[in-house]
């Protein structure tokens, strides 16, 4: 497969997953912590309260041509200085969980 890395008109980060025949497979698409669904924006306070976000994005996959939100991928600082990388379901359960304190960035 390959990934092809871009920005929207709003110079958002949007990352598109494509086969080799050129069908798209999967999009992630960098949304505001404002755009987050209640449930994972309240699992995320109670774990994290007062944390910084990095990074926010919603996860689509591309089934038959049409888009179907999978998940959302946050990354952020918590008050202590620890990064944090997780991957939530829409209904708010974290299912990726991984403390990238001091790890270098792409």
């Amino acid at each position: 497969v390959y990934e092809i890395s871009m920005e929207d008109e709003d110079l958002n980060n949007v990352d598109l997953t494509l086969t080799p025949e050129g069908t798209i497979t999967l999009l992630e698409k960098q949304v505001g912590r404002k755009d987050l669904p209640a449930p994972i924006a309240k699992v995320l306070e109670a774990k994290y309260p007062k944390a910084k976000y990095r990074f926010v994005e919603a996860v689509i996959d591309i089934v038959e041509k049409e888009e179907q939100l999978n998940s959302y991928e946050v990354i952020l600082i918590t008050p202590k200085k620890q990064t944090w990388a997780l991957q939530l379901a829409l209904d708010g359960k974290i299912m990726k969980e991984e403390n990238q304190t001091g790890m270098e960035e792409d």
